[in-house]
């Protein structure tokens, strides 16, 4: 799917205007799914949507069993990769449940796992074809809106930086996706950011200094993008103004827990999921 047609509905909010999918887009990240059963539910959340459009923004799956498991660092390496499979499974099965038109940008939890198992899975085929998903290569631009009124999506596949904040290494790593990012925008050509909505895992550097990143803000202060969506962030659902373009958290974890009414309508089977600390 590289080309579609959907609407777009503009909100105001304190005095500027933010363009805020109502009906027609519902963009989310952050659902850190666990297991095989939280994955049936979001999926059958998201189904239920009555929005034409779900734009995933990342960290889809926890991968809860493996990597993210608290007792991690006792397992075993055949244990921690028979934990991984399982792990991607799930992911699979999210994916496969899926019967709503969705474009799909990967967090640091889904860029990490794929690094290691090119490493330490080569032969394990991770199978996320589905003819309603689609993930889009780097800042592709996609046609959402109508012929005569044009509205566009585009977005980053973020590498991840899972050291410690502020460790060195972690310090050493954003670097180097700081120069990943910056040589992505380098030759980038945006006809109408005005209608370009600017999708990504991570947020920019403005207010998240070590979480964010600052050719995010770079970008957003170079175009006037309709809007910035981003997760990641789980402790709050600031919204911020770069330059003229609004950024937007749209974590599930943090909508959960400080403004559930985002999520309407919500199903029984996803309210005892809200508040997780993850």
């Amino acid at each position: 799917m590289t080309e579609g047609f959907f609407s777009f509905s503009v909100l105001t909010h304190k005095g500027w205007a933010i363009p805020r999918i109502v009906f027609q887009i519902f963009p989310i990240g952050d659902l850190h799914i666990e297991s095989m059963s939280q994955s049936n539910a979001f999926a059958n959340y998201l189904n239920l949507r009555t929005e034409r459009l779900i734009v995933l923004l990342g960290d889809v799956i926890h991968f809860a069993n493996s990597f993210w498991n608290p007792s991690a660092g006792q397992m075993s390496r055949a244990e921690m990769l028979r934990n991984l499979d399982k792990d991607i499974s799930i992911w699979e099965d999210f994916i496969a449940r899926l019967k709503v038109h969705t474009i799909y940008y990967m967090g640091s939890h889904e860029q990490f796992v794929l690094r290691v198992k090119r490493k330490c899975l080569p032969s394990r085929k991770l199978n996320l074809a589905n003819k309603f998903v689609y993930v889009p290569k780097d800042l592709q631009l996609i046609q959402i809106g109508s012929r005569s009124e044009p509205l566009f999506l585009t977005g980053l596949h973020i590498p991840d930086n899972m050291h410690p904040v502020k460790s060195e290494e972690s310090l050493q790593r954003k670097k180097k996706i700081e120069k990943w990012i910056e040589k992505k925008i380098r030759i980038l050509k945006i006809p109408e950011p005005k209608k370009t909505i600017l999708c990504t895992h991570d947020p920019c550097d403005s207010f998240y200094r070590n979480m964010g990143y600052h050719g995010l803000t770079q970008m957003l202060e170079r175009w006037v993008f309709k809007t910035h969506y981003h997760a990641h962030i789980h402790s709050n659902i600031r919204q911020t103004l770069i330059g003229e373009t609004p950024s937007i958290n749209r974590s599930f974890v943090a909508l959960s827990k400080l403004d559930p009414q985002a999520l309407e309508p919500s199903t029984s089977e996803i309210q005892p999921l809200y508040g997780r600390d993850i």
